[in-house]
């Protein structure tokens, strides 16, 4: 089971770094690795230069902490998605199935989007439209485990991390001149879109989204329960 989690837990948050690349060639996002400025700015203001080795330390145990605190809330929520509607025999199969979870992951958010707290200063009338891009395409990468292994195990622990070790990266890796913007840089900007969206599509043309065992899997064991 551990050699199904790492990956799982290991290529959404490279996907992050990946997606932080992007935003710095296309000039919304900065990156300081040099004084982390973005960091102290956000969490220990200082007139310090040099990295924040203490501060790092204690986001990075925070970050863990939390990981492992949230781990009850995706146990409520991937079993749903992950565990019960994406084995659903529906035309087209996979396509459907993918779409469907991540419409629900849309709807589950959108009282926190409303709240702001997705898109910080964004009113909620365009952050709500705009969340559903991002939860649609994260979720492919998620449901890859899940379909690898046939456990929702892994896809919960990916989850916890991403929720909490993705939202912070921007601001770990990033320069104070130019805040973090989440509707540009981060697991809910465009430009993760477009790094999540152009591993969807490796995922997909590899054949590694068929949900067919999945499928026969379900379809056996509700026949094993009739039975």
């Amino acid at each position: 089971m551990l050699g199904r989690c790492l990956p799982a837990v290991a290529v959404p948050l490279l996907l992050g770094p990946a997606s932080l690349v992007l935003a710095d060639l296309a000039g919304v996002h900065r990156f300081d690795l040099t004084d982390l400025s973005a960091l102290r700015t956000r969490f220990a203001p200082a007139p310090d230069s040099g990295a924040p080795w203490a501060l790092i330390a204690g986001r990075a145990g925070s970050t863990a902490v939390g990981a492992v605190v949230s781990l009850p809330l995706f146990f409520g929520e991937e079993p749903g998605r992950q565990g019960h509607l994406l084995p659903r025999p529906a035309p087209p199969g996979a396509p459907l199935a993918l779409a469907g979870t991540g419409a629900a992951f849309a709807l589950w958010h959108t009282p926190i989007l409303v709240l702001g707290g997705r898109y910080p200063g964004v009113h909620w009338a365009p952050a709500v439209p705009t969340m559903p891009v991002g939860t649609v395409l994260p979720v492919p990468v998620l449901a890859w485990p899940r379909i690898a292994s046939g456990s929702v195990y892994p896809v919960v622990l990916a989850h916890a991390f991403v929720s909490t070790a993705g939202v912070r990266l921007p601001w770990l890796l990033g320069d104070a001149s130019l805040p973090p913007d989440p509707v540009h840089a981060g697991p809910t900007g465009w430009t993760s879109w477009l790094v999540t969206g152009a591993f969807t599509a490796f995922l997909a043309l590899s054949g590694r989204l068929r949900t067919d065992a999945l499928i026969a899997e379900e379809a056996a064991g509700a026949a094993r329960g009739r039975g």
